[in-house]
């Protein structure tokens, strides 16, 4: 049976139809962000298309300007996808753009993890996919290298000096000249002004991305922002800036600006 021959389907399309609601619009909007997603992260038509819940036969013809109109309810599910949904949807063996692994992979090394320490921990040749021809890896390998760079970005690995200093000469910008929520972002730089050599000294009068940050949090909160209005002025994610914060030990303000969350929210009610 089709979904148009359901009850429930005839009911709501008269109560659209009274109300003037159009079940098909234009493909303008969807397109362009198809395209976008395509152009600027890297991302597949099949990723999209599965963190969307639609066929990927849809996004491909978006993706090609084939279709003049779609049905609403696969534009608003197609407008709501973001890079993020895509890395993060629970197809393992399917398609992510490896540009995040390889930056991973880069920054590690420039802490002094080789190879050959890094193969045997992931299960992956990391040697691989650093060179490897094409844009694209399964996500499950998105997500191992992914988990061990969380474990590993501040740890200094069992190379020699020179080596590190090598690596870094090759261009393999260290952990924290990235920030958590763009090194997955083909667009992103690295800020080399946070650059890290191996005794873990920036250069003189080098400020660190992380620690502009925390000092932006820091003073929010003593301001009295609360968590959204940090997040809304950072432009960053929940998960990024908790990560930044906990890395640096610094957790404590993460508790102060939810608890004025709460505050405001109870003088609200009161």
């Amino acid at each position: 049976m089709n979904p148009s021959d359901t009850p429930q389907w005839r009911k709501r399309w008269k109560i659209d139809n009274e109300r003037g609601i159009k079940r098909i619009v234009a493909s303008s909007n969807a397109e362009a962000h198809v395209k976008a997603l395509v152009s600027r992260h890297g991302l597949s038509l099949r990723g999209i298309a599965e963190a969307a819940g639609i066929s990927a036969y849809v996004v491909s013809d978006l993706n090609r300007g084939l279709k003049a109109n779609i049905s609403r309810e696969t534009e608003r599910k197609l407008l709501a996808v973001t890079a993020e949904h895509v890395l993060r949807r629970p197809n393992a063996e399917g398609f992510v753009p490896n540009i995040g692994g390889r930056r991973r992979i880069q920054a590690l090394m420039a802490m002094g993890w080789r190879h050959q320490d890094l193969t045997p921990m992931l299960g992956i040749n990391t040697g691989n996919i650093i060179h490897q021809q094409g844009d694209w890896f399964t996500k499950r390998k998105h997500d191992a290298i992914k988990d061990l760079y969380d474990q590993l970005w501040d740890k200094r690995g069992p190379a020699t000096t020179r080596s590190i200093n090598r690596v870094i000469k090759a261009g393999y910008a260290p952990p924290l000249a990235w920030d958590d929520d763009t090194i997955d972002d083909p667009n992103a730089r690295p800020d080399l002004g946070a650059r890290v050599y191996a005794q873990g000294v920036a250069p003189e009068g080098a400020v660190r991305r992380a620690d502009a940050v925390i000092e932006d949090v820091e003073f929010l909160v003593n301001t009295g922002a609360t968590w959204a209005e940090i997040l809304d002025r950072l432009k960053t994610t929940p998960e990024a800036l908790e990560q930044t914060l906990h890395r640096a030990r610094r957790g404590a303000l993460i508790t102060k600006a939810k608890t004025m969350t709460e505050r405001r929210a109870y003088a609200r009610a009161s």
